[in-house]
């Protein structure tokens, strides 16, 4: 076996225990939901449901934006009543802070609840086995081919791989790594 095969290997590996891990994920967070239906908070951008950091700068950005709204009766507040008008901006600072407080107690509980149903660990193992697929696949990448068939051989996998298929950013890598991977022989500029 050459080395671009025991890549090939090691990644085909990787990519089976990063299967495993999706499925394993899916069923916990099928299990997770149905166990705390009604207590779960879900905030969704397109497809991805975020992790509870992304919620939590997500639900700040909309407790802004409701702030942000209010504020723009500050003129008005102003032009009615001037003494009421730092009571007002005070109210606000105060409303926005309380806002804060309360998503971050909500979204401390939430993940109190994933780490004791053991949703964030399979949510760790996720993405551990998902880096370490893609790390395979772009050590396939960088390897310098000795040969045509070796080169074609190494083009064909990748080209036929799931992953570089399903993800922008992974061919964008790979694409950019086997350039690099090129450079000496075709006399490219890395």
């Amino acid at each position: 076996m050459n080395a671009l095969q025991t890549l090939i290997e090691a990644h085909k590996a990787a990519a089976a225990a990063f299967e495993a891990t999706c499925d394993n994920l899916d069923k916990v967070c099928e299990a997770y939901d149905a166990t705390h239906k009604g207590k779960t908070i879900t905030v969704k951008i397109g497809d991805i449901a975020p992790g509870v950091e992304d919620r939590r700068d997500n639900l700040r950005a909309y407790a802004d934006d409701l702030i942000s709204k209010f504020r723009r009766l500050a003129p008005f507040v102003r032009d009615m009543s001037p003494e009421f008008s730092d009571a007002f901006d005070d109210f606000m600072m105060k409303t926005k802070n309380a806002l804060y407080e309360k998503i971050d107690a909500v979204l401390a509980e939430e993940n109190d609840r994933q780490q004791e149903f053991g949703l964030a660990s399979a949510q760790r193992d996720w993405e551990r086995l998902s880096a370490a697929e893609r790390e395979t696949l772009l050590a396939i990448c960088r390897h310098r081919c000795e040969t045509l068939e070796e080169e074609r051989q190494r083009l064909h996998y990748v080209l036929a791989c799931p992953s570089f298929a399903g993800c922008g950013d992974i061919a964008e890598d790979c694409g950019e790594a086997i350039k690099e991977s090129l450079a000496d022989h075709v006399g490219l500029a890395a």
